[in-house]
This record gives structure tokens, C-alpha cells and sequence, in this order.
């Protein structure tokens, strides 16, 4: 084989790659989950440096709801290949999810599958630089095991501050103590009859408020799906009851309904009094968002900028209620600005009318 950096070895160097192949319907006990993972048996190893694994991970099938599949990596070796004579000799590496990404993983979630189309996650293998090492031949087996995780996360039992993960399922009536929830970014959670209307507009002894956050807080780009009938209110009067920060976007579908309202000054969803908001896409779903005295329904808190609002021809129905003081029902406050605004596929201004109610599909 030839150095891929430009030196010619003297010898013939041939890595291989057995993986434990676990492919085939696993059927999970306790629930609905039927699944089928196909990954390659064997790797030849190429060169040190990045191995795309052919075909990567896939995975089809039906998941029952709140649960994901995951899949594990472990090593006979460490992650190492062993020489077939000397024990001693190894070659570390470690499996990554793409040349692009290089940080080592030993897990793969799938949340959500199809029994029609494999879902394929893209992954390989980091070589450490074997130049140096003897020849001969390396072996290495890796075993892939699957189990199903539940996902649901029940708001009433929560002892922190929670951020919710890709895949998760936020269920239940969140406690007195209003923890702070948040979504990791770039995540897709579903809300599932989840009442989030105990964080409030307190204050504690020494003047500071309570719960100065919204009743949902996206860290970056965030998906919600909406199941069954929910419920979310901000904290502090400044907070919208979900929040998207400037330069991201927050997409809302699925069949449920969302109830959403702020307690004085933020929009129903978007921003909050001198908090900017991202970009807002729906998709699904029942929504109904009402905004606080100086807060649009969707769009822009108290003198604050929001960016691109966007309702489908899928939702069933969006009500949009501006704040006492506010001039629109969908878009900014007065001294802020707005994106795009679009309609079921139409571009329009700010809606000023209060409520604004847009029926979708209905």
C-alpha cells in the first residue's frame, strides 16, 4: 500500500476491520418498536486518517412514541487494531460521524424512523499515523448493540433546571419551582400534554425576579413537535412563553395544540422586552399566542427587532393576540422591525388586527 503522504513504505501493510454485524428485525420489549439496522461487516482500511465506513449506519422501521433508538460501539482492543504476531503493536483510532467532524463518538441515537426509507447516519473511522509500525496484519472486532431508550421527561418530577435533548418528549405539569427549560440547539423535541405555567412574574426578597427566563428557552435552532394539548407561559414579565434568540430559527409542527401567553411585556412566541427574537416557522399543529401589554402574539417583545415569521397552509389553525399596548398581532412592536412576514404562502405586512386567526387547512 502507498503512504498517502507521499512516502512509499517497503512493505505491504494491510489493516482489516471485522464489525459484529447486528442487522435484522430487533423487536423491543414493552412497546411498539419494530426495527431493522444495516451497517457493513468489514472495513478494509485504506490509509491513516479518515475511513468512511460504506454506507454508514441506517435504520428503519416504526418507533412507539417517547422512545428512540440508540445504537453502541464497543471494542475488543480498546479501538485499537492489533498485530496478528506482536500484541504489542497497536494502531489507535477512533469512529467519528464525518471527515468534517473528527470528534470521537460510540453512539448513535435515531429518534424518530420510516419503514418506507433507511435513515442513514454518515460514519468512519480516524487511523492514527502507522508509518512507523511493523508490518503485517491488524485485526480489530467491534460489536454494535441496539436498545430502546425511553424519552419522555416528565416536567412534575424535575429536581433542576432541565435542557432538553434531540428526541426527547417533555410530558407533565412543571412544579412550583419553576426550573428553567431549555432545548439544546439544532434539537427536536415533542411537547405532550405539558403544562408549563408556573414559572411567574415574582419577585424574591432582594428584588430579583423569580424566573427571568421564558417557559421554554431554544439555545440555537430548534424543532418542537406538538402532541396532545399544551400549555406554556413565560416567567418574568420581560420573557415570552417560548424564545428564540436573534439569527435562529424555530419551527413548530405536528397535530397538537399549543396554548402560549406572556406575562407582561413579551410577545406569545418570539421575543421579550428588550430581548430580540429569531425567526419563527409553523407548520402544524393548533396554536394560540397571546402576547403581553407591549408584546406582539408572534413576533416582537416591547421595542425589540424579530426575524422572518412564516405560517403554512398545514397548520390547522393560528390565533394570533396582540398585548393592550402593542400595534400588531403578528410582527413587531412599535420601534422594532421585522423580517419577512408570510401568510399561507403569501407575503404581507405586520397583521395589526387582534386577534388574528388564520385557519390553514381548515
Amino acid at each position: 500500500m502507498r503512504n498517502r503522504r507521499g512516502k512509499l513504505l517497503g512493505f505491504m501493510l494491510t489493516l482489516a476491520l471485522i464489525i459484529g454485524l447486528m442487522s435484522g428485525t430487533q423487536q423491543a420489549e414493552a412497546t411498539d418498536s419494530t426495527y431493522t439496522i444495516t451497517i457493513p461487516s468489514t472495513l478494509d482500511v485504506q490509509d491513516s486518517g479518515w475511513n468512511e465506513l460504506p454506507g454508514g449506519i441506517s435504520a428503519s422501521g416504526n418507533l412507539a412514541d417517547g422512545v428512540k433508538l440508540v445504537i453502541n460501539a464497543s471494542s475488543d482492543n480498546g479501538f485499537k487494531f492489533v498485530h496478528s504476531d506482536y500484541n504489542t503493536q497497536t494502531v489507535p483510532y477512533d469512529f467519528c460521524a464525518s471527515s468534517d467532524d473528527l470528534t470521537p463518538i460510540t453512539t448513535w441515537e435515531f429518534a424518530s424512523l420510516s419503514s418506507n426509507a433507511a435513515t442513514t447516519q454518515t460514519a468512519g473511522i480516524n487511523v492514527a499515523d502507522y508509518r512507523d509500525m511493523p508490518g503485517g496484519i491488524y485485526n480489530e472486532t467491534v460489536t454494535f448493540t441496539t436498545e430502546i431508550v425511553d424519552t419522555r421527561v416528565d416536567l412534575s418530577k424535575l429536581t433542576a433546571d432541565y435542557e432538553a435533548q434531540d428526541g426527547d418528549t417533555l410530558t407533565g405539569t412543571l412544579g412550583s419551582a419553576g426550573y428553567k427549560i431549555t432545548v439544546a440547539a439544532g434539537a427536536t423535541i415533542t411537547l405532550s400534554n405539558v403544562d408549563i405555567t408556573s414559572i411567574t412574574n415574582d419577585y424574591n426578597k432582594d428584588g430579583a425576579p423569580l424566573h427571568p427566563y421564558a417557559g421554554i428557552n431554544c439555545l440555537g435552532d430548534a424543532t418542537i413537535i406538538l402532541s396532545d394539548t399544551n400549555t406554556v407561559k413565560g416567567g418574568h414579565r420581560a420573557r415570552p412563553s417560548i424564545h428564540i434568540a436573534s439569527g435562529d430559527t424555530l419551527t413548530i409542527r405536528g397535530s397538537g395544540s399549543l396554548t402560549a401567553s406572556s406575562n407582561s411585556r413579551g410577545a406569545g412566541i418570539g421575543g421579550g422586552w428588550n430581548i430580540a427574537c429569531g425567526n419563527i416557522v409553523i407548520e402544524g399543529g393548533t396554536i394560540s399566542a397571546t402576547g403581553g401589554n407591549n408584546g406582539a402574539g408572534i413576533g416582537g417583545g416591547n421595542e425589540t427587532p424579530c426575524g422572518n415569521i412564516t405560517i403554512t397552509t398545514d397548520v390547522t389553525s393560528v390565533t394570533a393576540t396582540k398585548g393592550s399596548e402593542a400595534p400588531n398581532s403578528i410582527g413587531p412592536r412599535d420601534s422594532g422591525t421585522c423580517g419577512i412576514v408570510t401568510i399561507g404562502g403569501t407575503i404581507t405586512g405586520s397583521i395589526s388586527e387582534s386577534p388574528y386567526t388564520y385557519p390553514g387547512i381548515n
